[in-house]
């Protein structure tokens, strides 16, 4: 089964910095699972905690405080972008750099040189999705 998170509908409720990595925390995050391709394909909606690392990040915030649902987001490496939905789990090393904006209108920016992306609590299931 494939899974992703899809930034629209999901919540941050920690951004947390140490040395120089950088923590997002969705509790919930909103995963699409499918046995295609998930938010394309029919498959099913859960709700479940993720956190998203970033290695040696740098971070803006414009708008306001950047905890809360977001509305939109993507992720972006020098050879590949996901726009709203981002494989969970993932992997990706080199430049990399993320952009979330929330319901409030607060944009969060994010470089680094890596990210990983992955599950840390049980899904909860929400709906079938019909692609």
């Amino acid at each position: 089964m494939n899974s992703a998170i899809e930034f629209h509908d999901s919540d941050i409720c920690a951004v947390r910095l140490s040395g120089s990595e950088l923590r997002l925390v969705f509790n919930p995050a909103y995963v699409h699972r499918s046995v295609g391709r998930p938010g394309i394909d029919p498959g099913q909606g859960y709700l479940q905690p993720v956190e998203m690392v970033f290695s040696d990040a740098q971070s803006s915030e414009h708008g306001g405080e950047c905890i809360g649902t977001i509305s939109s987001g993507f992720v972006a490496t020098e050879l590949v972008e996901y726009a709203i939905i981002i494989p969970l789990p993932i992997a990706l090393s080199g430049q990399v750099s993320a952009e979330i904006t929330f319901n409030s209108g607060a944009v969060m920016r994010v470089t680094g040189s890596g990210l990983s992306c992955v599950p840390t609590g049980d899904a909860r299931f929400v709906e079938a999705y019909e692609g």
